[in-house]
């Protein structure tokens, strides 16, 4: 099996403010690249190099015009939305979601924290269920315990 959680936060978070006074915030300084799926949800082999041994970006319409931002190198096990106009934030916790999405359809007031587990198959490479990328098989009697916690600020 694979699984995820694709919650969806109000940005901006007070009607008074743009969705621009916004920005992701890791726990740790990140090298990330994102790696890009097409229009049918498919990894279509582009990566582009997304952040540089920092922790946080801001937050821009323009970042999501090719969809979800997709790491699946993320050393952080927490994401926060901020805002540099107060101390309010939500907060998201994972363990144990290899890889992470950062989406918002084009125009809409939120974004989606998303801590994934396996993800879309690439381009031309259907693959059976049991040797797609990251899935996870258990015997009986097994438990798996990841979990996420999503904290209001």
């Amino acid at each position: 099996f694979q699984l995820g959680g694709h919650p969806a936060f109000n940005v901006p978070f007070f009607a008074n403010e743009d969705f621009e006074d916004y920005y992701i915030a890791f726990e740790q300084d990140e090298e990330l690249f994102r790696h890009h799926i097409n229009e049918e949800g498919f990894f279509d082999g582009r990566k582009t190099f997304f952040l540089d041994n920092a922790n946080c970006f801001a937050l821009e319409k323009e970042l999501f015009n090719d969809d979800a931002l997709i790491f699946k190198d993320l050393k952080s096990r927490s994401v926060a939305i901020k805002s540099g106009n107060h101390q309010h934030a939500v907060e998201m916790n994972f363990e144990g979601f290899p890889y992470f999405g950062i989406w918002t359809k084009p125009g809409a007031p939120y974004v989606c924290l998303e801590p994934w587990m396996g993800c879309a198959d690439s381009v031309g490479e259907p693959v059976e269920m049991s040797a797609k990328e990251k899935i996870i098989a258990l015997e009986p009697g097994e438990e798996f315990n990841p979990h996420y916690t999503i904290r209001i600020l």
